[in-house]
C-alpha cells in the first residue's frame, strides 16, 4: 500500500516591490495638484503662500525617488528632463480640475528638481562643494520670497478684525496688503488732518494705473454698499476718471466669476 506524505509550506506575505512603491508614491504625491482648494483655505495667507512651495517639496521628492527606483534609476539627467516635462504637463492638466496654468508653479517645480539633483551630485566627491553651493542658492530662492510672511499674516488678521472697514491706511504696515497696478506708484502720506492716506502716482503713460489688493476680507454677505474717499492733489489735472474693480468669484481659480466696475 502506497504512502501519502503531506508537506506543509508557509507562504511569505506579499510585499510591495520598489516599482509598486514608486507608482503608489507618484499617485499620492501628484493627486493634491488636481484637488480643488476651498476658498476659506485659499484665502488663508499662510496656506496661500506656503501651499505654492508644495511644488518644490514634491518635485524634490520625485527627483530622489526616480533616481533611486524605476526605469530611470541612476540616470540623473534623464530624471531631470522627465520631471521638467511632467511639471509642465501637470500645469496644463490642472485646467481640467478648475485650477489654473501657472508658470510660477512650474518654476517651483524646477527649483525642486534642481535641489534634488544637487543632493544627488553632492554624493560625488568631485562635485560635492559646487552642488552644495548651488543648493544654498536654490534654498534662498525658495525662502527669500517668504521673508515678509509673518508681517503679512499679522496685517491680514488686523484687517479682518477691522471689517467692514476695508482699508484706512493708518497703520504703517498696511501698504503690504496692496501692490501696484499697471505702473501706479504707491506710498503712504500724511494729510493736513493728521491721518494717513494711500497715494497713487503715475507718469501719465498707459491705462488703468492704480492699486490692487487680494488680501482684503472677501465675505461681504449682508452688505450692499461700498463707500470710499479720494482726492486729487496738485499738480494732478482738475478731473480724473476713477474706476473700482471688484472680482466676485468662488475662489482664486474659479472659471466663472463676475467683475463689477464702478466709475
Amino acid at each position: 500500500m502506497g504512502r501519502v506524505t503531506l508537506v506543509a509550506t508557509m507562504r511569505k506575505p506579499t510585499r510591495l516591490r520598489p516599482p509598486h512603491l514608486l507608482a503608489a508614491a507618484l499617485i499620492v504625491l501628484l493627486v493634491p495638484l488636481f484637488v480643488g482648494i476651498p476658498i476659506e483655505l485659499r484665502k488663508n495667507v499662510l496656506i496661500d503662500s506656503l501651499g505654492d512651495r508644495y511644488h518644490t517639496v514634491l518635485f524634490l521628492t520625485l527627483t530622489l525617488l526616480l533616481h533611486r527606483w524605476g526605469p530611470l534609476a541612476g540616470k540623473l539627467w534623464r530624471v531631470v528632463a522627465v520631471l521638467l516635462v511632467l511639471g509642465l504637463a501637470t500645469e496644463g492638466l490642472q485646467i481640467l480640475a478648475d485650477r489654473s496654468f501657472a508658470l510660477f508653479d512650474w518654476y517651483q517645480d524646477a527649483l525642486g528638481v534642481a535641489l534634488g539633483a544637487c543632493i544627488i551630485l553632492a554624493r560625488r566627491p568631485r562635485l560635492r562643494w559646487p552642488a552644495v553651493a548651488t543648493a544654498v542658492i536654490l534654498v534662498a530662492l525658495v525662502v527669500w520670497p517668504l521673508r515678509q510672511l509673518p508681517r503679512l499674516a499679522h496685517e491680514v488678521e488686523l484687517q479682518r478684525r477691522a471689517f467692514p472697514m476695508l482699508a484706512d491706511f493708518e497703520r504703517p504696515g498696511s501698504l503690504i496688503l496692496w501692490r501696484e497696478h499697471k505702473g501706479g506708484l504707491l506710498s503712504l502720506v500724511t494729510v493736513s488732518t493728521g491721518s494717513q492716506v494711500l497715494q497713487v502716482d503715475h507718469d501719465g503713460e498707459g491705462e488703468d494705473p492704480g492699486a490692487l489688493s487680494r488680501r482684503l476680507p472677501y465675505d461681504w454677505q449682508g452688505y450692499d454698499r461700498l463707500r470710499f474717499e479720494c482726492r486729487l492733489v496738485p499738480p494732478a489735472p482738475a478731473e480724473l476718471r476713477l474706476g473700482v474693480w471688484i472680482e466676485d468669484r468662488a475662489g482664486r481659480y474659479a472659471r466663472d466669476y463676475t467683475i463689477k466696475l464702478f466709475t
